[in-house]
């Protein structure tokens, strides 16, 4: 349904050309968003580097930690 949409989107009503666009932005900032194949990325604050990343790492799965990807 979205990509029918997106192509003829200047034969749309204006609140669903908006909709479009709305899409075409979050498609574009989650893409932004995703981590490179084999990297995650970890938020940690410098004042506990290691402690935060340790726990972070933790936290995560043995799946995530063989090279899946991480969302």
């Amino acid at each position: 349904m979205a990509k029918g949409l997106l192509g003829e989107s200047e034969h749309l009503p204006k609140y669903r050309r908006d909709l479009v666009a709305k899409l075409k932005v979050l498609r574009a900032e989650l893409t932004a968003m995703q981590p490179q194949s084999g990297h995650c990325r970890l938020e940690v604050s410098r004042t506990e580097v290691f402690e935060e990343s340790y726990r972070l790492i933790m936290k995560m799965c043995p799946k995530d930690m063989r090279g899946g990807e991480i969302l």
